[in-house]
């Protein structure tokens, strides 16, 4: 009878305090919904990094990926203060601030346009005439040259 009540016992407190755990970290936690957009053509970014960043100092805490619609969800955020940090090859980088606190645990920053990077590329190419009177006879030089297609081989 006395081990009954004892095993009753502790196992309600062991019930108690896992249910407690539970909720808190289930509490403590935020959720960050949004959707990156082109700033020009309002076309979605998919497969762009999402990150979530320390806001004091820049240590990291977390990543996703944006799905094919530029979509992202960051779950299980634990509370404070922390920038987004938003990174796609060939958009600039923003950094917007994002709060989780008990009173805001689901920040949804709706869609953010990324500004696309232009980097215009110019192509060169340098021409060098054959000086007059001179051959190109030396073994190892091939001048005037062009590639033909192979001839098929017969069988």
């Amino acid at each position: 009878m006395k081990t009954s009540f004892i095993n009753r016992t502790l196992f309600g407190i062991i019930f108690v305090l896992a249910c407690l755990q539970l909720s808190a970290r289930t509490f403590y936690n935020g959720t960050l919904t949004g959707k990156l957009l082109d700033g020009e053509t309002n076309e979605p970014i998919p497969y762009a990094t999402v990150a979530l960043l320390n806001a004091d100092d820049n240590a990291y805490i977390r990543d996703v990926k944006t799905d094919a619609n530029g979509s992202f969800k960051v779950e299980k955020v634990p509370f404070g203060k922390y920038k987004m940090s938003t990174t796609v090859l060939g958009y600039q980088q923003m950094q917007p601030k994002v709060v989780f606190n008990a009173v805001q645990t689901r920040v949804a920053v709706g869609q953010v346009a990324l500004q696309p990077v232009f980097r215009t590329m110019v192509a060169r190419t340098a021409a060098k005439q054959n000086v007059a009177g001179k051959s190109c006879t030396k073994p190892g030089m091939a001048c005037n040259t062009a590639v033909r297609p192979a001839a098929k081989q017969r069988s």
